[in-house]
């Protein structure tokens, strides 16, 4: 879907725009928009400070936000907005000096706060409402504790141009986990390694059984990140009648395969159980935000390294010497497969990753979550929250990562992840703006003038 550039004629507007941009309606938020010469480019999301949160500790905070702005080093000036449950006469008492930090400390960054809107239960208003001009009317300052109902943010004129475009604000990710449809894939990001493996793909008619092997986990998933395949939905994979169940399992780029009814459930498992093996799901990931053939070199390398084997040792072989090169069998240095086999692993390559990739690999993981019903796997849980954190979907990605842990409290990765994501770590694909996901809305031919474009939400 490819859409003209939006213009919000009022502060409205760009309030409507907020949650359509970060997927949800904030709650206890801080959103910061960055924009240049009239134009929005990136959109930040980061939980309000504790109330208690004073001096030094409060400054810390809002320098931590700039931070974030700053991957935006186009920008000269920002809008900002407070989210909270409370009334708006409330939240303009309690974060007075939040409100004068910010603009401090962005002014001082040459990034002045154009305006500042505090969102309430009970309406909102503008930095302008009080002591100036209404940031709505134009006119005079509003009356002590007045506000604007919300209904002017979910009715405005953008708000119905952005649902007529396909756009929907999902519901605030809280403590628990979405279970989401299959969302249409983003534009495609450059590719950042070659895909030099078969042409043609073919779903396995046997899926492989106990702990698969690396090149077992990547063949198996390869043409349902390519796109070939597809599984159709939570009713196909529950045993259901599929349109195309009487077909071959051939795969071709212009027809879905399909999977027959009675291997739903052993294709089910098994690509659950490629997520369950620490090595094997490194290289699955990578494998969705790359290529196969980074994935597979790499994946070798790393399991060269941990293992200190080197060429055809076996796997707990003699220790290398320091400095010695991990290699493969036929005597290739496999350090340049590692290095971007991490880079891709922890969002952090130059290039960014294959979005129609990554987008199929949610799509299947959202799959899976569905069939799993009330027994979800910590292994698809942790996979969609990797995904959406390396979108820049922080709140998304803690929800994920909440319910995995309440599966599997021990769940290594769930359990890093969601310690970076708290402390702050934003991927490095989220922080460029040549590299970010961007929803169908936010095609790069599509804009919010006066005011906004997407980029992150940490």
């Amino acid at each position: 879907m490819t859409i003209a550039s939006l213009t919000a004629r009022g502060p409205e507007d760009i309030l409507t725009y907020i949650p359509h941009a970060i997927g949800f309606w904030p709650r206890d938020s801080l959103v910061c928009l960055t924009a240049r010469s009239g134009r929005i480019g990136a959109t930040l999301r980061v939980d309000l400070p504790a109330h208690d949160l004073r001096g030094d500790a409060l400054l810390r905070y809002v320098r931590a936000v700039l931070s974030y702005l700053e991957h935006d080093s186009s920008a000269d000036s920002t809008f900002v907005a407070m989210f909270q449950d409370a009334g708006v006469a409330g939240v303009r008492g309690e974060r007075a000096e939040l409100m004068a930090l910010l603009a401090w400390v962005l002014s001082q960054a040459g990034r002045p706060v154009h305006e500042l809107w505090l969102v309430g239960a009970d309406g909102w208003n503008g930095s302008g409402c009080r002591g100036g001009e209404c940031s709505l009317t134009g006119e005079g300052p509003c009356e002590e504790g007045a506000a604007h109902p919300l209904d002017l943010i979910r009715d405005s004129r953008l708000a119905a141009e952005l649902v007529f475009q396909g756009s929907a604000v999902e519901p605030h990710p809280g403590r628990s986990f979405p279970l989401q449809g299959q969302e249409a894939p983003g534009d495609p990001g450059p590719s950042t390694g070659p895909h030099d493996r078969p042409a043609a793909t073919t779903v396995a008619a046997d899926p492989p059984s106990g702990e698969p092997s690396l090149a077992e986990a990547l063949e198996l998933w390869e043409p349902y990140l390519d796109g070939t395949a597809s599984l159709d939905g939570a009713a196909f994979l529950d045993g259901g009648a599929s349109p195309d169940s009487t077909e071959s399992l051939e795969s071709t780029a212009s027809r879905e395969s399909a999977v027959a009814p009675d291997r739903a459930e052993s294709l089910y498992r098994a690509l659950c159980r490629t997520l369950e093996t620490p090595a094997v799901r490194d290289a699955v990931y990578v494998s969705a935000g790359s290529s196969w053939s980074i994935a597979f070199q790499g994946g070798h390398a790393a399991a060269a390294v941990l293992a200190g084997a080197i060429g055809a040792e076996a796997p707990h072989g003699p220790d290398r010497d320091e400095g010695e090169i991990p290699r493969s069998p036929a005597g290739q240095d496999l350090t340049p497969w590692l290095g971007t086999f991490g880079d891709v692993f922890l969002a952090e390559s130059g290039t960014g990753p294959d979005w129609d990739r990554m987008n199929h690999f949610a799509a299947v993981l959202q799959n899976l979550l569905h069939r799993a019903g009330d027994h979800p796997p910590a292994g698809v849980l942790t996979g969609l929250a990797w995904v959406e954190w390396c979108r820049g979907r922080g709140s998304q990605a803690c929800a994920f990562l909440d319910g995995a842990l309440a599966v599997e409290p021990g769940h290594r990765l769930a359990s890093l992840l969601h310690r970076a994501i708290l402390s702050g770590a934003l991927s490095g694909w989220a922080s460029r703006r040549h590299s970010s996901w961007r929803r169908p809305l936010d095609r790069s031919d599509s804009g919010l003038d006066e005011q906004a474009t997407p980029d992150a939400e940490e």
